[in-house]
């Protein structure tokens, strides 16, 4: 019950790939169900390619990687290049090592920007906001509070991967 559990399972989902493939903004679109990826912890320790060395503030702080619900995350193409790259989702009020027990849910949604596009993953100049609301994991019984959480990122990341410089806003 305090979430010490001998066996825990991070990930389990069902992924459709594509379901828009006609579109050719948003032909690369999944979509998921099941304990999947925060819209923001995944995508940053994407960007900062060192989760062994440190967590994302966001992680350290509050929010979980993986929590239980149903998202959809795609990039938005045009002639070749990425210029907007999006999650969103509805997920539990509870991460994969702890019990739910509230009956309220929670909303995450990540945009990112590229103004002048991207053709590799996560580089280029970028802004990502990210926005999570929802409310504290208490039993029904119990009155819960809400959570507001926002991130404003500027991000530049050579197309190689060698360098990069980010600025984080974290409210």
């Amino acid at each position: 019950t305090n979430g010490n559990l001998t066996f825990r399972l991070k990930y389990a989902y069902v992924q459709f790939n594509h379901p828009f493939k006609g579109s050719k903004a948003f032909g690369k679109d999944v979509i998921r169900l099941g304990q999947t990826m925060n819209p923001l912890v995944d995508w940053e320790e994407g960007l900062f390619q060192y989760r062994f060395v440190a967590l994302t503030p966001w992680n350290y702080l509050s929010l979980s990687s993986t929590y239980v619900g149903a998202e959809m995350n795609g990039p938005i193409e045009h002639n070749g290049k990425e210029y907007l790259d999006y999650q969103f989702g509805v997920f539990n009020d509870t991460s994969f090592h702890h019990i739910e027990q509230s009956d309220t849910k929670q909303f995450m949604n990540r945009i990112t920007w590229y103004p002048v596009g991207t053709t590799a993953d996560r580089t280029g100049f970028a802004l990502t906001a990210f926005n999570a609301f929802g409310f504290n994991n208490k039993t029904p019984d119990t009155k819960s509070t809400s959570q507001d959480t926002f991130a404003a990122i500027a991000s530049y990341q050579t197309h190689d991967k060698g360098y990069e410089i980010v600025g984080e806003y974290d409210y």
